[in-house]
């Protein structure tokens, strides 16, 4: 077995696809972010996947990918390249697909989906798995890994379909996700099924159990999970394959009323949402009325807060970009307001950034037990997120930046901690952090120099920072 692993970063990969970045890998393989040049000096992101070109097995690799190319569906990543390679002297082949940054396991290390959630989550997968399934072929490795989002739209891996029956070398082992009867027939579109099963179970659960009853080939359905997931998720986990519901059935469950939410907001990380012929909601269910309304008092509470606190948590609504804290949102027509202004926002390069909360008064500029004076925050600047890439967010992209502040109160340097998941964001935090002013600390008697942490909170509907102060 080879191992291919990040040390690879750097490599030019059949004279045309450069490893720029390593993305993950298996004991076989290994995916690396790459450009994909689609027409005479122009090119865009892509992933490129390298893996071990076992004797025998490469050809009928090669025209899995060659068939896969051809499906034509808004929810499957599109197979852009296939074919040998050699990496550093060991034979390869390599497929090269479109690029998501997001996928859903990253979300679920964070928190269980939401009902509406997995709604419009599953009735993507599942009508990518339907057409796959008609077309005589099944997906393979349905598991969260494996569903991602590129800018709103939900899309399933690719790399891995097969003809229904064919006996693939199985090099990558058993996952929890894998039927019963893995390892031991071919795969069919029943063990899709199963696998989706298992999927759904811990979407809404953050967590996969197996059942004692059914041995270890069983996974437990807890039997709180909402309507229809409850039904859906026991129709998939059979142990016996000519039970389990095919997509169809699955689908037209899907398609009936499911339990209400909670009111609680959702906190997501990236929108998602189904495309097919007909429209869909956006992933997660859009607010109503009322709960913009609700949304709209709680944020000019926030406001009235941050005038008072100015070194307590700044918040900045996506959908008000340009407004100052004064202003009262619901004065006009909120659609009109947020067009209005993210274009002025837009119109000259030093509007990028937003500057609110104003600083606290010497009076009220907090004092250490031993007399000396803190920092304080003197000018606040919040990243322009625009509404494109604030509709990508799925629960909260966090990003730490920690500040070098001199004695001026002005900041003489800047790096992430932590850099969070996105580069785009952790981009904009240092951009935003670096037009920070503070007042410098006092001891006794002296301005000194500082070091600060903000913490960016990016969410869909707003954009929070948190300053704090690590020394002196």
């Amino acid at each position: 077995m080879i191992e291919v692993q990040r040390h690879l970063q750097g490599q030019l990969i059949d004279r045309r696809f450069p490893l720029i970045q390593y993305l993950g890998g298996t004991n076989h393989s290994s995916v690396f972010l790459t450009e994909y040049e689609y027409a005479e000096g122009r090119s865009r992101k892509a992933t490129i996947k390298l893996v071990e070109a076992l004797p025998g097995y490469e050809e009928a690799q090669l025209i899995r990918w060659r068939l896969a190319a051809k499906f034509s569906h808004p929810n499957l990543l599109h197979i852009f390249e296939m074919d040998r390679c050699k990496v550093d002297g060991t034979p390869m082949l390599y497929v090269v697909t479109e690029y998501a940054e997001e996928n859903l396991a990253d979300t679920l290390l964070e928190r269980p989906l939401t009902p509406a959630e997995a709604h419009d989550l599953f009735g993507a997968v599942l009508d990518v798995l339907g057409y796959i399934h008609s077309k005589g072929f099944v997906h393979g490795r349905v598991q969260p890994s494996n569903i991602m989002a590129i800018d709103d739209q939900v899309k399933l891996s690719s790399d891995a379909i097969c003809r229904i029956d064919e006996m693939a070398e199985h090099r990558n082992g058993r996952t929890r996700y894998s039927a019963p009867e893995y390892s031991v027939s071919a795969p069919s579109t029943a063990s899709d099924i199963w696998s989706l099963g298992v999927t759904i179970v811990e979407c809404l659960t953050g967590s996969i159990e197996k059942s004692g009853a059914a041995g270890n080939n069983g996974i437990s359905v807890p039997a709180d999970l909402p309507v229809p997931f409850l039904e859906m998720a026991r129709h998939c986990l059979v142990i016996e394959p000519h039970r389990r519901w095919d997509a169809s059935e699955l689908k037209s469950r899907l398609q009936k009323k499911i339990t209400p939410e909670p009111q609680a907001a959702p906190k997501i990380r990236v929108q998602v949402k189904a495309a097919s012929a007909s429209p869909k909601k956006p992933f997660p269910v859009a607010l109503t009325i009322a709960g913009v309304v609700v949304a709209m008092i709680l944020l000019g509470l926030a406001f009235f807060h941050r005038s008072s606190s100015a070194s307590g948590p700044v918040s900045t609504s996506t959908a008000t970009v340009a407004e100052q804290p004064k202003a009262a949102p619901a004065a006009s027509p909120k659609g009109e307001n947020a067009r209005s202004a993210r274009a002025e926002a837009k119109s000259t390069a030093k509007e990028k950034f937003r500057e609110i909360a104003p600083p606290r008064t010497e009076a009220q500029r907090p004092v250490s037990t031993s007399g000396n004076l803190k920092g304080d925050v003197t000018r606040r600047v919040m990243p322009d997120v625009p509404r494109s890439a604030s509709d990508t967010i799925w629960g909260t992209v966090r990003v730490g930046v920690r500040v070098n502040v001199d004695p001026s109160g002005n900041v003489e340097g800047a790096r992430l901690d932590p850099e969070g998941p996105s580069k785009y964001f952790a981009r904009l935090s240092l951009d935003a952090a670096r037009e920070w002013k503070f007042r410098p600390p006092s001891v006794n008697g002296a301005n000194v120099a500082s070091e600060w942490v903000i913490h960016f909170g990016y969410r869909k509907t707003e954009t929070v920072a948190t300053p704090v102060e690590q020394r002196p």
